[in-house]
């Protein structure tokens, strides 16, 4: 239970564990350790920011893909209807080209 207060103690005099205070005294009062620990917070805040792109771009290549598979249907769709397939004609092709089922399929097809 100490060791937990000590956790939320700001003030490293409170503290019961002394190895815990020296250091946390350290990087709150020591011009060293403040840059020490602006360098970790950095480094952190870096990783993190790092990470966020990359997600943010894996995010933006599956929204491309998938906006480019539903053009590419919307476009599959208007060349079967121009070539005078039925509704349901166009539902049994999109769904084995594409391969996805009928019900999604029918979507697309109401859709337009």
């Amino acid at each position: 239970g100490w060791l937990m207060r000590d956790f939320r103690e700001p003030d490293p005099e409170k503290m019961h564990y002394k190895v815990l205070a020296e250091r946390v005294n350290y990087l709150k009062n020591d011009t060293k350790g403040e840059k020490e620990m602006c360098q970790i917070m950095e480094e952190i805040a870096e990783k993190r920011f790092q990470k966020g792109i990359q997600k943010g771009r894996l995010e933006g290549i599956q929204e491309g893909r998938l906006e480019g598979i539903q053009k590419g249907i919307q476009v599959t769709i208007k060349l079967y209807r121009q070539l005078g397939l039925s509704n349901e004609e166009i539902i049994k092709q999109l769904s084995v080209e594409y391969e996805i089922p009928q019900s999604e399929a029918a979507k697309y097809v109401y859709a337009e």
